[in-house]
């Protein structure tokens, strides 16, 4: 990692950041002045739980690709064997990290 890319990574982390907590803390602010108490807590932890739900769905298609570069796996043995004997598997859709390969092979060289 150079020195550019960990001020590009701090910069996408901390835009994130202000964008999704600010979100939430409005989402919740919003909800504690329209709601009485015993409905805020319902429909912050009912927001708090899809939060969670989307968060985890989008993870591997969007904030991955947004601090890593990745590449499709190549045919190969280890396309090939990795999942072998699994019909349901869309092994079209495998991709590696660009910086892990690199690593990878200046520790093997």
């Amino acid at each position: 990692m150079t020195k550019k890319t960990f001020v590009i990574d701090k910069i996408k982390s901390l835009i994130l950041t202000v964008g999704l907590m600010g979100g939430i803390i409005y989402f919740l602010t919003f909800l504690y002045y329209k709601t009485n108490p015993l409905t805020f807590y319902l429909y912050a932890l009912g927001g708090a739980s899809l939060f969670i739900l989307i968060t985890y769905l989008l993870y591997a298609k969007v904030f991955v690709r947004i601090f890593n570069k990745l590449i499709p796996l190549e045919d190969g043995e280890l396309k090939t064997e990795s999942f072998k004997g699994r019909k349901d598997f869309n092994n079209r859709a495998m991709e590696l990290q660009a910086d892990s390969i690199k690593y990878w092979l200046d520790l093997n060289n």
